[in-house]
């Protein structure tokens, strides 16, 4: 399974396939990830947290896992910030294309 980050410019699978998003996140301090996925095209597998280290407030990794559901081209669109507040502090956009078996 191919793992990609924020120095990603697009993302190629094929359909059946899945692949990992993996962004640096400070969990401690309530910044985490969330992700609009092109629901027609990419279905949400999993969403985790892996700890950067064992010190108070570490950075962690958010990892989401997606599978490659149908042809065709969509855009995930992910958001850093902290649930409460309205506005992220971030935003970060993927162009997303999935291809047939062959």
């Amino acid at each position: 399974m191919r793992t990609y980050n924020r120095e990603t410019k697009d993302i190629h699978a094929r359909r059946g396939e899945s692949f990992a998003v993996a962004l640096p996140s400070l969990p401690g301090a309530g910044y985490t990830w969330r992700v609009d996925a092109g629901a027609e095209f990419v279905q949400i597998v999993s969403h985790t947290v892996q700890p950067g280290g064992q010190a108070v407030g570490a950075a962690a990794l958010d990892e989401f896992i997606f599978e490659a559901v149908h042809e065709g081209s969509t855009t995930l669109e992910f958001r850093y910030g902290r649930p409460w507040e309205q506005s992220p502090a971030e935003t970060w956009r993927v162009p997303v294309t999935i291809e047939n078996h062959a």
